[in-house]
């Protein structure tokens, strides 16, 4: 079986990212200070920004706690909305860096 992230791309035609990956790339270009999973999750939820897995039928391979991702299209309404001082590119460059989908 296909890996969350892979079902969701084939699912939705583009990458998509945990808010703890999203942190994690904020932590890579050294904006720790808006790298909170916890405060990625509750912007992406309050904007309706992620693709809640369970309502699209997306079957984890193995027990896992991931229950939603964030389409990439939907980083720069993180980055505007956030006022994160980064852009699109240079999440792209942080996800090749840390060996994420891009």
């Amino acid at each position: 079986m296909a890996t969350i992230q892979s079902q969701l791309r084939e699912m939705i035609g583009e990458v998509a990212y945990t808010p703890n990956q999203i942190a994690d790339m904020l932590t890579h270009m050294d904006l720790g200070m808006y790298a909170s999973p916890e405060r990625i999750r509750i912007y992406v939820r309050k904007h309706d920004l992620l693709v809640d897995l369970e309502k699209v039928g997306v079957q984890p391979s193995r027990k896992s706690r991931t229950t939603c991702l964030v389409p990439k299209s939907n980083l720069v309404q993180i980055i505007e909305g956030m006022h994160i001082p980064a852009t699109e590119k240079n999440f792209e460059d942080a996800a090749y860096a840390l060996g994420y989908q891009l």
